[in-house]
């Protein structure tokens, strides 16, 4: 976690977006969607090591799962018990994947996302046309489709640089500019880095019409309603406080029950 905030901190200091995709940085983009997240320590990284030098907005973040771990919160007592001021700047949604509405203004995260995660993560990014930095994880053959199998028999490439290849290719065809790197084996052996910036505006790409013809999967737009609240995690203040609201354990279902409640 620590290694892909250290990554990750730097590009994201720029406080004007740059004219043109570039995954060496994220400037403009200052709130985060930690995805799968876990404990939330990523986002906590992100937002401990944002001290507002490069004169933009604070840093927010929004640590995404289905289940919050008691642990979680325990950790966030300690932060905020030290960092008070981040009080409103971190929210813990529990929520899977399909229930969230990316955007352009917020980076999407993902470490060490298993399997199928990694490539739910590529669609989603590609779906808002959001930035993206993945740490993919778990490369296995059971997730490989008929036509991966049959590549795989045919190349030398490992299962893992396969996979990828086609994540990337994935991104790129959305129009998206896409680095690949490796964080030092010191911190995880399973190190490699996708970051992936999406087309800049005006560059001719309508979201959401060539980005479905990238994906890898089926999208899952019709996932939702009052039993599956929709996640919206784009830097505007209407998103931001959705998510407050949404935030914490079990509270994303006592909200859809109390919607449900106002609906009948």
């Amino acid at each position: 976690m620590l290694a892909l905030a250290l990554r990750l901190h730097p590009r994201m200091q720029y406080p004007k977006p740059s004219p043109t995709p570039n995954p060496k940085a994220f400037p403009g983009a200052r709130r985060v969607a930690d995805l799968a997240c876990g404990h939330g320590l990523l986002s906590w990284a992100l937002l401990l090591l944002d001290d507002g030098g490069d004169g933009g907005a604070p840093r927010t973040a929004v640590a995404v799962d289905k289940r919050m771990p008691p642990s979680a919160e325990a950790i966030a007592d300690v932060v905020l018990r030290m960092r008070p001021e981040l009080q409103a700047r971190w929210h813990f949604v529990e929520s899977g994947l399909e229930a969230v509405d990316p955007a352009p203004s917020t980076l999407l995260c993902g470490v060490h996302a298993c399997g199928g995660l990694s490539d739910a993560m590529v669609n989603l990014a590609i779906r808002g046309t959001a930035p993206l930095a993945l740490a993919p994880c778990c490369h296995t053959h059971k997730i490989l489709s008929d036509a991966q199998r049959a590549r795989l028999d045919l190349t030398n490439a490992t299962l893992a640089d396969l996979i990828d290849d086609d994540r990337e290719a994935a991104l790129r065809a959305a129009g998206y500019c896409v680095k690949r790197e490796l964080i030092p084996e010191a911190f995880t052996l399973k190190n490699r880095l996708i970051l992936a910036a999406p087309p800049a505006v005006g560059l001719g790409l309508e979201p959401g019409k060539k980005a479905r013809l990238a994906m890898l999967q089926p999208d899952h737009d019709e996932i939702g309603g009052a039993r599956n609240p929709r996640v919206p995690v784009s830097d505007d203040a209407g998103a931001r406080e959705t998510v407050a609201l949404l935030a914490g354990r079990a509270a994303a279902v006592s909200l859809s029950l109390s919607l449900s409640l106002s609906l009948s």
